[in-house]
């Protein structure tokens, strides 16, 4: 038997994006539906998953020297060259999305980028300008907490400050790396990041323990650490994981998203969720897939 779900807003996709927004709107005391193809994934996962990855795979080093890259295991795939490629840390479907396991490195767009059209004559121009999306780039900054300086001067233009600090340059970057692009006539700048720099909104500033794709420390942002305990206080939001997305049904005019067919990738079980609105945000790869 097929179960069915009725909704106000369905957000396909548990990530960064979906997460932001589910708690923009939990408030409205609406009912959220936010689906994920993956599991959540607790600390003790998280603290088992990085010391696979330091331990098995020899990370450390990063070089992994003692495995044999032509061989397919639960921690990597296979590779022609004579590095292990490890998908533990960069191919995870879960609530977080890819924010559960990124650097947190956190570039603002060029303005440049979003008219290739007009001004490079290939693609398409963005259907907004720079200038509607910063003040947006400016508060998911503050929300997320990113530690950055304006000091690029290559970067888009801001309206607002960072809300931390970026972080200092390590030794080889002030003392070697730098001097040598100053050499080359190239200048060095700092590098925004979803790291706290110093102590924000109860979270410790970075511990330097070079493990970022994971984080024991919590300094790093991560939806599931820091927004979807929130969610979790909403009685009207429900976060229904390791449910896989298969399509999406329209109305007869083809203009409206009414219901998404998925599957439950444990039991293979159907589910429909029927919704007033939709929100895709499966991101980069999966929502143009799906759409």
């Amino acid at each position: 038997m097929i179960k069915e779900i009725k909704t106000d807003y369905c957000i396909l996709g548990g990530g960064i994006a979906g997460i932001l927004l589910a708690n923009k709107l939990a408030a409205s005391g609406k009912s959220i539906v936010i689906l994920d193809q993956g599991p959540r994934f607790s600390d003790k996962d998280r603290a088992e998953m990085l010391r696979k990855s330091k331990e098995d795979l020899n990370d450390l080093a990063d070089y992994n020297d003692n495995s044999d890259s032509a061989v397919v295991t639960p921690l990597s795939s296979a590779n022609s060259g004579e590095q292990v490629v490890e998908w533990v840390n960069y191919r995870l479907f879960g609530i977080g999305g890819t924010a559960l396991h990124f650097e947190g490195i956190m570039m603002r767009p060029l303005i440049e980028d979003m008219r290739v059209k007009t001004l490079y004559g290939f693609g398409r121009d963005w259907p907004i300008t720079y200038a509607e999306l910063e003040p947006w780039l400016l508060l998911a900054e503050q929300e997320i907490g990113v530690s950055g300086n304006q000091d690029n001067p290559y970067a888009s233009s801001r309206s607002g400050s960072f809300p931390m600090p970026a972080h200092k340059f390590s030794y080889f970057d002030s003392q070697i790396f730098a001097p040598a692009l100053k050499k080359l006539g190239i200048t060095a700048h700092s590098c925004p990041r979803a790291v706290n720099s110093i102590p924000y909104r109860g979270r410790s500033a970075c511990q330097a323990c070079r493990a970022c794709k994971f984080c024991p420390s919590g300094a790093r942002y991560s939806p599931d650490r820091v927004h979807v305990p929130i969610l979790d206080t909403y009685s009207n939001v429900s976060i229904l994981e390791n449910i896989s997305v298969r399509k999406l049904e329209t109305n007869v005019k083809g203009d409206k998203i009414i219901a998404a067919h998925a599957i439950h990738v444990l039991d293979k079980s159907e589910v429909i969720i029927r919704a007033q609105n939709f929100i895709v945000a499966m991101g980069g790869v999966e929502t143009p897939r799906m759409l």
